[in-house]
């Protein structure tokens, strides 16, 4: 039933049934009944039954409004609370008197026009007002002027932070896109204390050459209270591996983890702590790897290899109970070459020690080859969703190879292959290492699989090889058949 049918027509106001709508019934007195409840209700006042709506109790009334309002409705658009107090008296009592319904929104603060600057900073202050002590979850995107994105922000960004930083005691789930001289900004709503914070995702945006900002890990943030943090911060302001594990150690509460790291230590090596912690609580992990410069001196290297620090970084915190890793590799080339076998066995002791909880892996562009790829896969016992992407352009050093694919491939009842629990694939290559005789063999094992594996319900396979028709028609059957399934080629023909 929808809203409006829930809430039936409004009742009309006179006694006498007009000839141009015989279908509208008025009720001249009410029931015995009614009189016996209301007897101060005069009886010469025509009666009307109360629509069904307004029969619920006031509790699923307002879930219904929070429901049909959203998480985050947008104050620039009309489907907000201010929609539904125009309707009538009764609801607008009731969404005026509901806190709730104004402490969720979404602002989204254009540059490109000061056109309604005004009214919009109004408005959310208006919110604000309304929603009194109710813990508030907001997000702010600031979108740059699309014909000269390269100039300064405007001042319309600042505004809203400032008005929102009066009420910083009472952010709860914050989601913030904005420029990297916000950061400043914040600074203050963390000295203001941030007691109910629970879920903080903050991505700076801009290439503006903006005054310096103080470091994200000394604003202050309750880094304890959190549950999930997310933080995309530009190439000058990026974390190192030092201030993950000052945030990871702090965090006891986190349960998801998403961070774009500088793959760097600020402390040298030997200068390091060698206590390892435990994050108890952490279920999602995801790491975007950038950076890597390396110093030299007289040509020998006087940092770490990245490979080294994201290792020494993994070996210093316990995730026992971590469910889902991604990890992309965006480290700069290193022209000397990869340094990977170097930490390759260290590496892999860590993996052993997520065999008994991962379940979700992305693994975006690491400098592997075909064995230690599989090294890495081979402990991962529970593993459901497995994306493996690397260069499109890498020709000769592809890791997904038929060797691979054989091993993933279940060939009988009694032969238990790689990953056993498979449910989704996602691969990504430049594909010369690979035969398709190999890769449909693989699919109809993992469709029909043998007792106790689980069945593959949805695989995408990106490369620069060409689709045989032969292949198409495969892909066409077990559509047709119910796998999902998208074998796509992106060479240039």
């Amino acid at each position: 039933m929808t809203l409006i049918g829930l809430v039936g027509p409004k009742p009309e106001r006179c006694l006498h049934t007009p000839a141009t709508h015989p279908s509208k019934i008025i009720i001249s007195s009410p029931p015995k009944w009614v009189q016996r409840q209301d007897s101060r209700r005069p009886l010469s006042k025509p009666w009307y039954p109360d629509p069904i709506f307004q029969r619920l109790p006031v509790e699923l009334r307002v879930e219904i409004f929070a429901q049909a309002i959203g998480s985050h409705p947008d104050l620039r658009l009309g489907t907000t609370p201010l929609l539904f107090s125009q309707v009538s008296h009764r609801w607008r009592s009731l969404v005026l008197s509901t806190p709730r319904l104004w402490s969720s929104f979404m602002v989204d603060v254009q540059d490109s026009s000061h056109t309604g600057e005004t009214n919009l900073v109004a408005t959310m202050r208006l919110w604000l007002r309304r929603s009194k002590g109710h813990l508030l979850c907001f997000n702010v995107t600031y979108n740059p002027c699309a014909i000269a994105p390269s100039r300064l922000p405007g001042l319309l960004h600042t505004k809203v932070v400032t008005e929102l930083i009066q009420h910083a005691p009472r952010w709860q789930r914050v989601e913030l896109t904005l420029p990297t001289a916000s950061i400043a900004q914040i600074t203050t709503a963390s000295l203001q204390g941030l007691p109910n914070l629970k879920s903080l995702v903050w991505q700076t945006k801009g290439n503006w050459h903006a005054s310096p900002t103080p470091k994200i890990v000394t604003l202050g943030i309750p880094w304890h209270q959190l549950e999930r943090l997310q933080l995309q911060l530009d190439q000058h302001n990026l974390l190192t591996f030092d201030d993950c594990l000052t945030i990871l150690a702090q965090g006891v509460n986190l349960i998801s983890c998403h961070l774009n790291v500088d793959c760097s230590f600020n402390i040298k090596c030997q200068d390091r702590t060698t206590a390892s912690f435990s994050s108890l609580k952490l279920k999602y992990l995801h790491l975007s790897l950038q950076g890597g410069a390396q110093r030299y001196d007289n040509g020998v290297r006087i940092t770490e290899t990245p490979e080294s620090c994201l290792v020494s970084f993994l070996e210093a915190v316990h995730f026992p109970h971590l469910t889902s890793l991604d990890m992309e590799w965006l480290v700069r080339w290193d022209p000397a070459g990869g340094n990977w076998p170097e930490v390759h066995q260290r590496f892999i002791s860590v993996t052993h020690g997520w065999g008994g909880s991962l379940e979700h892996l992305r693994l975006g562009y690491l400098p592997l080859s075909e064995n230690q790829l599989m090294d890495i896969l081979t402990p991962l016992h529970w593993v459901t969703h497995l994306h493996l992407l690397f260069s499109l352009g890498e020709h000769g050093q592809d890791p997904i190879t038929d060797r691979l694919l054989h091993i993933l491939t279940g060939v009988n009842s009694t032969y238990c292959p790689l990953l056993p629990c498979l449910r989704s694939v996602h691969l990504q290559s430049h594909g010369d290492a690979w035969t398709s005789r190999c890769l449909l063999r693989f699919i109809k094992s993992r469709w029909e699989p043998a007792p106790g594996h689980s069945r593959l319900e949805y695989l995408r396979i990106v490369s620069m090889k060409p689709v045989p028709a032969s292949i198409q028609l495969c892909v066409d059957a077990w559509k047709a058949v119910g796998l999902d399934i998208h074998i796509d080629s992106v060479a240039l023909y």
